[in-house]
């Protein structure tokens, strides 16, 4: 009775809909929460990696325990999906990196967070291999985003599935009328204010309630389904939010196998060493016969690992400087075509691409920029015209004309000279740019 007294609290006043498994998020909950010296000494030391530690091999692991949350409550042992999708786009950028396996035991949590979390986990296991793997529990939300890696494991008594949206709506109302309290909901539409505790809860309620249940859910079911190559008889069989338990998990199609945290680690890791080999590969045609043989035997002989080679290949090919000038017009199309923020994010992902993707991401981003606003080549050499010409004029002694540039937050100008906007008509650019993401 105390779990479920728990569990109804926490689902009705944190957040509307949960995709957990109800036994073990109540149990969660009772947990007494740390004290703020315990905090303190729990918390450890900062680290050049934020929110993951590299294996051996290059794998980073990303670990998940407890119920998922988007925020932090102090009163509750959690994990926030919001720094876990932080993490795991440094991993995915960070060039030390050479696989990702996110460690989990959690039996799921708020819908708020998950499916961006799960997109997350979609968008770096296109850029490396990534794993999950599933320690004693990986139910509901937890398993959304297991589900969207390349190879989800668990060990031999993890739970598995509970593949499912639940919310709770307590009718108050007579409690409040045996304390002779009277709720009044003021509303402009009948589902204004489903849930106000004292109000009563009505059938029109419950199921306009469930409707909502259903919708989120069926975006849940979708990703599983896609990512996991389900049949419709193993949708039917496990989107009755049934657990299975190791093997069961994996005749279900939940999961790829069972085996110790080692053992997948050691899988993720031979992922990465294939990718590596089938990319080197394939840039070998660029160079002579003798060239690739010279390669071929650093590798042997451990002078360079694939990812080096690739390296000297590309600058073999196209020059170091050549490459680097790309790579910057690269990041400053992606800035054009996203905005600030979001286009540092995105365009970080040239550093560890070779010169040919980089080419056609700067090609591609810059027409989706021009396309964004309605700016054809001419125009865009009349922009830069102009620019120049502005920059005359104030070179020329109009010193008290307010650019553009000068208005830009001093974080924003720092970002544009890191990403090699150092003439005053790129900076120019880069002001209107920002200027019209911020109109939009």
């Amino acid at each position: 009775m105390q779990q479920a007294s728990s569990l109804n609290f926490s689902l009705t006043t944190i957040d509307a809909c949960w995709m957990i498994e109800p036994l073990r998020g109540a149990n969660a909950l009772l947990q007494p929460a740390a004290s703020a010296e315990q905090q303190a000494a729990d918390k450890p030391p900062a680290a050049k990696t934020p929110g993951y530690k590299i294996a051996a091999g290059g794998v980073a692991v990303l670990t998940m325990r407890g119920v998922m949350t988007k925020g932090s409550y102090w009163w509750l042992s959690s994990v926030s999906t919001t720094a876990v999708r932080a993490a795991l786009a440094h991993a995915a950028q960070n060039s030390d990196v050479r696989a990702i396996m996110l460690s989990i035991d959690s039996p799921g949590g708020q819908v708020s967070g998950t499916s961006d979390l799960a997109a997350e986990v979609k968008a770096a296991a296109n850029i490396k291999p990534v794993a999950a793997y599933i320690e004693d529990m990986g139910c509901s939300a937890a398993y959304w985003v297991a589900s969207q890696a390349d190879m989800v494991c668990c060990n031999a008594t993890a739970q598995v599935g509970s593949i499912g949206t639940i919310t709770v709506l307590e009718d108050t109302s007579k409690m409040a009328e045996n304390e002779g309290v009277k709720v009044h909901v003021l509303a402009t539409g009948p589902h204004k204010g489903i849930g106000i505790d004292g109000a009563p809860v009505t059938p029109e309620h419950l199921q306009e309630t469930q409707r909502m249940l259903h919708e989120i859910n069926s975006h849940f079911i979708a990703a599983v389904k896609t990512a996991r190559g389900l049949s419709r008889e193993q949708l039917d069989e496990i989107t009755t939010a049934r657990v299975f338990v190791g093997e069961q998990a994996v005749k279900a199609g939940l999961i790829d196998r069972v085996c110790t945290v080692a053992q997948a680690v050691s899988s993720i890791r031979q992922k990465a060493n294939a990718k590596e080999t089938i990319s080197m590969e394939n840039e070998m045609p660029q160079v002579t016969p003798e060239q690739q043989n010279l390669l071929a035997a650093m590798k042997e002989a451990k002078i360079a690992d694939a990812a080096e080679i690739k390296t000297l290949i590309a600058q073999a090919a196209m020059g170091r400087r050549y490459e680097e000038q790309l790579r910057a017009e690269a990041k400053r199309e992606a800035v054009r075509a996203h905005g600030a923020e979001r286009g540092v994010r995105i365009g970080a992902q040239v550093d560890r691409l070779d010169p040919d993707s980089v080419l056609e991401l700067r090609d591609a981003w810059r027409a989706e920029a021009d396309a964004k606003f309605d700016t054809t080549e001419a125009s865009g050499a009349q922009r830069a015209s102009a620019a120049a010409a502005n920059a005359s004029i104030i070179d020329g002694g109009s010193q008290s004309q307010t650019r553009e540039w000068d208005l830009l937050a001093p974080a924003q100008r720092e970002m544009a000279l890191k990403m090699g906007f150092t003439s005053q008509a790129k900076q120019d650019e880069f002001a209107r740019n920002m200027k019209n993401q911020e109109a939009k």
